[in-house]
């Protein structure tokens, strides 16, 4: 219960501190290309290596838990941010994680609610009419 709480309260300071290390700059021409190449192999990889085990569950449950696997979180981040400050990383390769963490985080929960749109029960719709008593 308090981890969760410490959790809440620091995430957003951690989050900023690495978007504050960025030089969106940085993300044109062959840095940007290399981005998105990064981005599309690493969703492609994940897919593929977390879902291949479970073909034999059929393909929408693979499909379904390379798409939930794909993101990349904080441990990516982490190691890029020691990468940097150790001058292990340069500016340009940092760009790129954060970059392909970005777009993992932000694609998987569209592309889950497509994947689960057949389970996913609508919201009953409540009359928009008020019953009046005269």
């Amino acid at each position: 219960p308090r981890v969760g709480a410490i959790t809440e309260f620091l995430a957003p300071y951690f989050f900023f501190a690495i978007g504050a290390r960025l030089n969106f700059l940085l993300l044109s021409g062959n840095v940007l290309i290399a981005a998105l190449v990064i981005s599309f192999l690493a969703i492609i990889s994940k897919v593929v290596a977390c879902g291949l085990p479970l073909v034999h569950e059929g393909w929408p449950t693979a499909l379904r838990v390379g798409v939930g696997m794909m993101p990349r979180g904080e441990v990516a981040l982490i190691v890029a941010l020691v990468g940097l400050q150790s001058q292990i990383v340069s500016p340009s390769a940092y760009a790129i994680v954060v970059f392909m963490t970005a777009v993992t985080t932000l694609l998987a929960p569209p592309i889950l609610r497509y994947l689960f749109r057949d389970e996913i029960p609508e919201p009953e719709r409540e009359s928009s009419a008020i019953p009046v008593q005269l």
